[in-house]
């Protein structure tokens, strides 16, 4: 991976209630847990369009707390560190500016 990379991160969404594509999609099992379009699901899709653009390590997920197990077992390749598990969900805005926080913590010279 390109050293000029090293500053850049993704931050996957992972939230929602789970009722755009009920009832497949249900609050215990949402939609970026489903497997929609082959064998990989949303989440892992998502995932794999990501990866190799910038360090694993720079890749961020935030969900809900309820499903950030799952999330980590579906994307073995990101730190444990780097799921984000919210509370309680409030919105995407909200979303954003804390896995930004986080982020900016950790490297304060992110882009």
């Amino acid at each position: 991976m390109a050293d000029e990379l090293k500053n850049y991160y993704a931050v996957i969404l992972a939230g929602g209630s789970g009722t755009r594509l009920w009832p497949a999609s249900v609050k215990a099992h949402p939609k970026h847990l489903l497997k929609l379009l082959g064998d990989k699901t949303l989440i892992q899709t998502t995932f794999e369009r990501v990866d190799g653009l910038i360090p694993t390590e720079n890749i961020y997920v935030i969900t809900n707390k309820a499903h950030a197990k799952e999330v980590g077992e579906q994307l073995p390749k990101i730190p444990s560190e780097n799921i984000i598990a919210e509370p309680v969900a409030k919105n995407t805005a909200m979303a954003m500016g804390a896995d930004e926080a986080v982020i900016h913590y950790r490297n304060p010279d992110a882009a």
